[in-house]
């Protein structure tokens, strides 16, 4: 008794670890996702180049630079190694203090460069998603078309068979059974090549995630169709307002102004104040404040040096903010249209062309069991139906591919643009 209650403890311990084990490989879309956000190597170089200007903003110039402590000393005495004998000391501190509009414009020129750091960030995590989202599709494509070679691999096996079959009646010659029997090669080769495509559309989905090429890979959701309805104007509007490569590039173009601004305000003078203690030998001690402004004097050169550098980087950050925004205007556009591509094929396949096809072969079959089709019209008509649906599957992930590189140009997710 007590050997059976414990083989019952080891079997439920047993199903509990393999259950655990299945949950651990399965994974949703979203699941899919949230793990590459979080672990994916590229992802996390652009997470710390974030982090390394956020502490590089730390390391701006504060207001007021170090002091400057000095200490003179006045008729010293040849023979005297030290500096004991002396007829005046003057110990001092001074400190330069820069207009505080200066100060303030550094400041803003360093967020605006953590803040477009920021957004290429984003940008990593958005362009990771959608690899994401495209591998996903890409391992589900593979598995529907590993069961369609199956499932052609089990229809070239049955008409081998009903080929033989007549030819023991003497309703066929010879060549048709070799010819099936061709078939039955040719669908195993497909098997295999569908078998060795799913392996590698794993392989990648799972580099994605940072996990081993080969680990267990189980996906939850399926290859379907939902028709979308989107206004290329909404989404045009979206793309500027949010896409984390035109956010970033408004951050350098207000750091490149503020820059500019900066080297302008370099043409005025800053502060400098200083107090000391001056003693002299027999007389005593006193106090001198000192008070004294910078003179720009060589203004000609490296002021304004700067800031004609200054604005002619600002124009360049203008010119680059305007041909990247074509180039996502361009990029939405592109993928827009290719959406409504892929959505017309697709209807065109579930409408028609997939009934059709599997129409085709079922009265050819039928034509072959009952004499009235030859081998050849049967054929054909098994390669159709293969194509077709092989070219259907492929339709869906092209449609999915679509949605996802309108979802990298707009920015993110398009609930709010309607579907």
């Amino acid at each position: 008794m007590r050997a059976v209650v414990l083989l019952l403890l080891a079997q439920s311990f047993w199903h509990s670890a393999v259950s655990a084990q299945e949950a651990a490989d399965e994974f949703s879309i979203r699941r899919v996702v949230a793990t590459v956000l979080q672990a994916n190597p590229d992802v996390m170089a652009a997470e710390k180049a974030y982090y390394a200007a956020r502490a590089r903003r730390l390391t701006q110039r504060p207001l007021l630079a170090d002091p400057v402590f000095a200490v003179g000393y006045e008729g010293l005495a040849k023979p005297s190694p030290g500096f004991g004998r002396f007829e005046e000391r003057v110990l001092g501190v001074s400190q330069e203090i820069e207009l505080p509009i200066k100060w303030w414009m550094r400041n803003a020129i360093a967020d605006k460069e953590v803040q477009a750091e920021e957004m290429y960030f984003e940008l990593a995590k958005l362009q990771k998603a959608t690899d994401a989202r495209k591998a996903y599709g890409e391992v589900l494509a593979t598995e529907r078309e590993r069961e369609l070679a199956d499932g052609n691999l089990v229809l070239a096996q049955d008409f081998l068979q009903k080929a033989r079959v007549r030819l023991e009646a003497g309703d066929v010659p010879r060549i048709e059974v070799l010819r099936a029997g061709i078939e039955v090669a040719n669908a195993e080769r497909d098997t295999m090549r569908a078998s060795k495509n799913l392996l590698m559309a794993k392989a990648e989905l799972n580099l994605l995630m940072a996990r081993e090429a080969h680990a267990p890979l189980i996906l939850t959701d399926e290859l379907t169709f939902t028709p979308t309805n989107f206004d290329i104007g909404a989404l045009q509007t979206m793309m500027t307002e949010r896409h984390p490569q035109a956010r970033a590039l408004d951050y350098s173009v207000a750091g490149s102004r503020s820059a500019a601004r900066l080297s302008a305000l370099n043409f005025l003078p800053d502060l400098e104040v200083g107090i000391s203690r001056q003693t002299v030998r027999g007389v005593g001690g006193f106090w001198v404040a000192e008070f004294g402004f910078t003179i720009p004097l060589w203004f000609l050169f490296r002021q304004r040096g700067d800031l004609q550098e200054a604005r002619a980087n600002l124009d360049q950050a203008r010119a680059e903010r305007m041909s990247a925004l074509n180039g996502l205007i361009l990029s939405l556009e592109n993928a827009y249209h290719q959406l409504h591509v892929a959505e017309a094929q697709v209807r065109i396949y579930s409408d028609n062309l997939l009934e059709e096809a599997e129409e085709v072969y079922r009265i050819a079959s039928r034509g072959y069991e009952e004499g009235e089709t030859s081998y050849l019209e049967v054929l054909e008509a098994q390669r159709t139906l293969r194509t077709t649906r092989t070219e259907y599957v492929r339709t869906l992930l092209e449609h999915q591919s679509a949605l996802a590189d309108l979802e990298l140009a707009v920015g993110g997710d398009l609930a709010a643009a309607g579907r």
